[in-house]
């Protein structure tokens, strides 16, 4: 299938059932956000090459407003490089494990990303509502499991003590202090 006709099934497939629940289309990607989080579906092509062995992949992200991007600024708004967002999983690794006992672990090149090869298919209908049920149902209470105490836990027990760890670890603590 061409570029086109994706596009036609992302639409059809996924936009229509995630923007029920508030996701909005920004660029490629799907983002839903409230006064301090923000839950991105995000479609990135991992290459300069994906267009023309066209593939794309998609991951879902999280994040708290408050939290620095890599580049050690606050974001204006949702950050587009999946390494500003702490917390990332595979659309369809959702409907394989329990939620409330997902463990954080932060690499820079991501690797929990769902790949699509739509040039080798005529349909990827059934793969697109597969991710659009897993992100309004199972990623939507994943991501509501991440509250900033609970997103420190993580950070603190499974952090591999890069850079952008105690960043992140330093903005949920001044974050909480004041609460």
């Amino acid at each position: 299938m061409n570029a086109e006709k994706f596009k036609e099934q992302i639409d059809t497939n996924l936009y229509s059932l995630i923007k029920k629940v508030d996701f909005e289309r920004v660029g490629n990607s799907f983002v839903r956000e409230d006064n301090t989080s923000q839950l991105i579906l995000l479609r990135f092509n991992g290459s300069k090459f994906a267009s023309l062995n066209q593939f794309t992949r998609v991951t879902l992200c999280f994040r708290h407003k408050f939290l620095r991007d890599i580049w050690e600024k606050f974001p204006t708004s949702h950050p587009r490089e999946i390494s500003s967002y702490p917390f990332r999983i595979k659309p369809t690794e959702l409907g394989k494990i329990d939620v409330g006992k997902w463990k954080y672990n932060f690499e820079l090149n991501c690797n929990e990303y769902d790949e699509i090869r739509y040039g080798e298919s005529d349909n990827v209908s059934e793969l697109l509502k597969e991710i659009g049920t897993l992100t309004i149902t199972n990623g939507i209470r994943w991501a509501e499991t991440l509250t900033p105490k609970q997103s420190l836990i993580h950070l603190e027990k499974n952090s591999s003590g890069t850079f952008v760890d105690k960043m992140w670890i330093e903005d949920y603590q001044n974050y909480l202090k004041d609460r």
